[in-house]
């Protein structure tokens, strides 16, 4: 009798200790499942700065583009409103040299 309670009890701790380890491992798992979903959340988060952080990049060199493109657009007009302006005054020279060539001194 002695020796059944004994094997009884020894049953019962056996038990007792492969639930506890069940237990464990379960929690274990479950802090394995959360480090690996936080990493994931944190990389998308990373993923996703890196993104915008792209985009606002390539926004901003489309912006510097377009500004170098309107100062170039600027310069080209500008030297061709100089070479009409030179071409009017050289015109305009050229009749006054003819004009006072043929008045009389």
């Amino acid at each position: 009798r002695e020796a059944a309670g004994k094997v009884l009890s020894t049953l019962v701790r056996l038990m007792l200790a492969k639930k506890e380890m069940a237990h464990r491992r379960r929690l274990r798992d479950d802090e394995r499942y959360r480090q690996a979903e936080y990493a994931r959340i944190a990389n998308e988060h990373s993923l996703s700065l890196k993104h915008a952080r792209q985009k606002e990049e390539l926004e901003q060199q489309e912006r510097r583009e377009a500004m170098a493109d309107g100062r170039r657009i600027l310069m080209l007009t500008q030297a061709a409103q100089e070479k009409v302006r030179a071409k009017k005054e050289e015109a305009k020279k050229f009749q006054l040299d003819r004009l006072y060539g043929l008045t009389p001194a």
